[in-house]
């Protein structure tokens, strides 16, 4: 039966294929009792000539597909997803290695969570490498309400959300806010630059931040790779709690040097 698979792949995705990829993922987390990351892109603006989505048809019905999401011109997202009754038959071999052929970029990544180890062994069979774990971590902004905090030169951008800690006129570091919602803000982009590093000051910066927040806000949000240790120390020395967990593979295209 395995012969009788045909595989596709389009640059147009339409809402009838979504719609039927869509199916297939909720299977597929409802079967593993897992909530898998997917991802469907059908703009790119890199490039416009490159499959989107592939997928497996056998007798009119999608067994599998692998949909990309472009980060740039060197880097390529994707996910991956095979139906529970028709795995272990080489469908998402087969799929990856078609992408494969197609997507000649240096870096190629996919997350998975880390109990999922059917993916995992999929993937290190595959010849990807685990890279990093990846955390979303969040804090109740109203426990910074009432503690006290050394005055800081902070400066905030007239026209942005980005946040400069001034240390003798001189700029010491950057944070970015993004506003979800009424109630929650999403952290990114904190720095503190080398000068000014392994003195404290991270700390300062971000807990004065916190503490602006809390008067308009409940909750706050980032995202950080656990092996930067100094970050990931920092966030939980403020509070921040893990909330949610992913493991990054990679895979590095062999590049002919001739």
């Amino acid at each position: 039966m395995k012969s009788t698979y045909i595989l596709r792949k389009t640059v147009k995705m339409n809402d009838s294929l979504i719609h039927w990829c869509n199916a297939l993922y909720q299977l597929c987390c409802d079967f593993d009792e897992q909530k898998h990351s997917c991802c469907f892109e059908d703009e790119f603006d890199v490039f416009t000539d490159y499959p989107r989505l592939y997928y497996a048809v056998y007798e009119k019905k999608i067994l599998g597909f692998l949909s990309t999401y472009i980060i740039d011109a060197n880097s390529v997202e994707f996910c991956l997803f095979v139906h529970p009754k028709f795995r272990n038959r080489q469908i998402g071999t087969m799929l990856l290695r078609e992408f494969l052929k197609d997507y000649n970029m240096k870096n190629m990544e996919v997350s998975v969570t880390p109990d999922n180890r059917t993916g995992i062994q999929f993937l290190e069979k595959n010849s990807f490498y685990f890279a990093s774990t990846e955390l979303l971590m969040g804090t109740q902004l109203k426990s910074f309400m009432s503690r006290g905090c050394a005055k800081l030169n902070m400066q905030k951008d007239s026209l942005s959300n980005n946040f400069k800690y001034m240390i003798d006129s001189e700029c010491a570091g950057l944070c970015n806010i993004s506003f979800l919602s009424d109630t929650h803000i999403c952290i990114s982009d904190m720095e503190i630059f080398k000068k000014y590093q392994n003195q404290g000051f991270g700390f300062q910066f971000l807990y004065k931040i916190l503490q602006e927040m809390s008067r308009y806000f409940d909750n706050a949000i980032l995202h950080v790779t656990k092996e930067n240790l100094p970050a990931y120390k920092l966030y939980k020395k403020l509070g921040f709690e893990e909330l949610d967990k992913t493991v990054i593979y990679t895979f590095h295209k062999k590049r002919d040097n001739r």
